[in-house]
């Protein structure tokens, strides 16, 4: 499980889909919400409802600077992959 979370965060760090890289440290942004993400990625069947769980997760902790939900495809695609075929 530990390796798992230590992926998807480096995932998120690397997309850093909120955007904020340069405002805070990305440890610092994604490090609260990476278990939640892994638990909601188990739980989706495919990698659409892997980026709307994903932007769902960040949503609701960062509010609007989520963005749009279509800017996860490429993101929930990979972490999907990821999740489903035993990291």
């Amino acid at each position: 499980m530990d390796n798992l979370v230590a992926q998807v965060q480096t995932y998120l760090q690397i997309y850093d889909p909120l955007g904020m890289g340069e405002l805070a440290p990305l440890e610092a942004l994604y490090g609260p919400v990476v278990s939640e993400i892994v638990e909601k990625l188990r739980a989706v069947q495919s990698s659409e409802e892997a980026a709307q769980a994903i932007h769902r997760v960040l949503y609701l902790t960062y509010g609007n600077q989520a963005g749009p939900v279509r800017n996860y495809a490429d993101l929930g695609r990979d972490l999907f992959k990821l999740v489903h075929q035993g990291a």
